[in-house]
């Protein structure tokens, strides 16, 4: 009897070898394909003129005085560009400068500094005032190091205007002088 047990085990086991061997069952199969992420772009350029299509930085941007008296003003404009695909939050101006001294040796020297003689007395951002830069001297205005000017959505020109006016007051110490101004922007997301 235990023989045919093993025997009858044995069979049995063959016989479910075979049938799950046999089972069949139906099934599909998908593909998702073409899935792809692109990064949008912050393409921050700068113009001397609205309507431009601007790349990178721009240089010469304002007609620069000669013979500037005190009392004098200078009208400048720039276009900052944001030609990307992506809005940036956050806009800075930064404004860095270098002064060469140049008072004549026949004129008695006074104490003003080019620098502290140059006055942004409008500042406006599409026609808005900038508070925060109104009012300001060129060395002022550098020692505030990065200044927030807001958002520039993305394929967004903003014009920064500002008129420069050398002090009244500024003595002879100014005389001759000159400072060679940078503003420099980023943008970020």
């Amino acid at each position: 009897m235990r023989k045919i047990l093993i025997a009858l085990l044995g069979v049995l086991l063959v016989a479910a070898l075979a049938g799950a061997g046999t089972f069949a069952y139906f099934s599909d199969t998908e593909t998702s394909t073409g899935n792809s992420f692109t990064a949008g772009t912050l393409d921050l350029g700068l113009a001397n003129a609205a309507g431009l299509d601007p790349t990178g930085s721009t240089s010469a941007t304002w007609v620069s005085p000669s013979n500037w008296a005190p009392g004098q003003t200078v009208d400048a404009s720039i276009y900052v560009n944001n030609e990307g695909t992506i809005g940036a939050s956050r806009t800075t101006v930064t404004f860095t400068y270098s002064a060469t001294e140049g008072t004549p040796s026949s004129v008695d020297a006074g104490s003003s500094l080019i620098g502290d003689a140059i006055v942004a007395t409008t500042v406006e951002l599409d026609g808005v005032t900038v508070t925060g830069l109104q009012g300001k001297t060129l060395s002022q205005l550098q020692a505030l190091g990065a200044y927030d000017l807001g958002s520039l959505p993305a394929n967004t020109e903003k014009k920064l205007h500002i008129v420069w006016t050398l002090d009244p007051n500024a003595d002879n110490g100014v005389q001759g002088d000159s400072a060679n101004v940078t503003l420099s922007f980023k943008a970020s997301q």
